[in-house]
């Protein structure tokens, strides 16, 4: 029987949870419900090429975790390489920590993922949507979870229990926090734009093989890193 882990291994192009790896390319660029090709370069990290989005505020149930980040087998340079400024943002925190906070291991991970068939009912529901992916090559993806860094006295005080604590908006997600700390008042926690760290994709699968004959989406893969 598989053991559920509690801690995330990162590498510079990839992290590793409970098994599953997931995608760290282009990260800074993408959302929850992003949209577009999965591009698999030849000489680089596979990506998600964001050309739309579906926005958060669709969809009931989306989810909040909060992981630790495996220091042992994560070096600060994994968590840190090859990141373009905007791409080093963490929620709640400046650009200028992230380095210091990685090498002292004050660094979580919170998950945020969309429910599968949350998603299915809203493109099958949706025609313009429906047919706008219908149509597309079978490289499309969609971004179904999405990982960003944050400091752990604020990662742990997300809260992951109270409804509603999860709030999805048009421009982004808002996550509640749980009681002040340290005199701190803050009451929840910005996603912005450009603090995704890493993501998961969901391939759409169809009830038929042909681009102009599909009529709904049956299914939602996710389309792991190691397997792309």
């Amino acid at each position: 029987m598989s053991v559920l882990t509690t801690s995330v291994k990162v590498r510079t192009n990839h992290i590793k949870y409970n098994g599953i790896e997931y995608f760290r390319g282009n990260a800074s660029l993408v959302k929850l419900g992003s949209h577009g090709p999965k591009r698999t370069p030849v000489f680089d990290a596979n990506f998600l090429d964001p050309q739309g989005q579906i926005s958060p505020s669709h969809f009931d149930v989306i989810k909040a975790t909060t992981l630790d980040i495996d220091f042992k087998q994560s070096s600060a340079t994994d968590i840190t390489a090859d990141l373009k400024p905007m791409q080093v943002k963490f929620a709640g925190g400046q650009v200028s920590e992230t380095r210091k906070l990685a090498s002292s291991g004050d660094l979580k991970l919170i998950e945020l993922a969309i429910e599968p068939g949350d998603l299915m009912r809203y493109i099958n529901g949706n025609d313009k949507v429906r047919e706008q992916f219908a149509h597309a090559d079978n490289d499309l993806r969609v971004a179904i979870v999405v990982w960003v860094v944050a400091k752990a006295s604020l990662a742990d005080r997300v809260d992951t229990s109270v409804k509603g604590s999860v709030d999805a908006t048009q421009s982004g997600v808002t996550v509640g926090l749980k009681g002040g700390q340290n005199g701190s008042s803050e009451t929840s926690l910005d996603i912005e734009p450009g603090t995704t760290f890493a993501y998961g994709l969901g391939d759409l699968e169809w009830d038929k093989a042909a681009k102009n004959k599909r009529t709904r989406v049956t299914g939602v893969r996710l389309d792991k890193w190691g397997l792309s």
